[in-house]
């Protein structure tokens, strides 16, 4: 459990509750939050979470406009909802450049987590392996690599073709994904690359 999924679980079990007319301001306080520790950022965070799905919505509108804190808290917010409408909602996070790339990664992580055998959110994960930043597609392919094992063609060939990649963290990540493949095709690259 991450130190923010930890704060938020404490403070849940503080009692903290909201009803629909403090949901906008507590989305409000994510946007101006600029500390990670800050009681009034957490107290809305977990109220929001406590709220459910109508509140996935209005929180994935706001996350362009917060703060990265609020972005991190808002999308804790979004993974404490264990639903289909939660899933599309981190994912929708996890594509949106508007979004600090480590909350777009963070995002990728919960997926992983969260639905290790969702197609949908494969066959998104494979466009998305085209980013242009070395960073965030590194962070994409070690999300297919944990779908590699399923033998999915699209997610080996991404995989392949990540293992020539010009940076150096994607081509890692690409040749771990293979290598928990146990892809027989892939084996003269795993090969080459040692």
């Amino acid at each position: 459990m991450s130190p923010v999924s930890l704060l938020l679980t404490l403070a849940v079990s503080a009692g903290l509750t909201a009803g629909p007319a403090d949901l906008r301001q507590d989305i409000d306080a994510l946007v101006a939050c600029r500390d990670l520790r800050s009681a009034t950022c957490l107290d809305a965070a977990a109220r929001l979470g406590l709220a459910g799905p109508p509140v996935l919505a209005p929180t994935r509108r706001a996350m362009p406009h917060m703060t990265t804190a609020g972005q991190v808290l808002a999308l804790t917010v979004l993974d404490a909802v264990p639903t289909p409408a939660g899933t599309r909602a981190i994912l929708s996070a996890a594509e949106d450049e508007r979004l600090e790339e480590l909350v777009r990664v963070m995002a990728l992580e919960e997926l992983n987590e969260r639905e290790p055998r969702d197609r949908r959110i494969t066959l998104a994960l494979v466009d998305l392996a085209d980013a242009a930043s070395p960073g965030y597609r590194a962070a994409v392919i070690r999300a297919l690599g944990n779908r590699a094992h399923g033998g999915e063609a699209s997610v080996l060939k991404r995989l392949r073709e990540a293992s020539q990649d010009p940076d150096a963290r994607v081509r890692v990540e690409a040749m771990l994904g293979l290598g928990f493949a146990e892809d027989v095709v892939s084996g003269p690259l795993l090969v080459a690359a040692l």
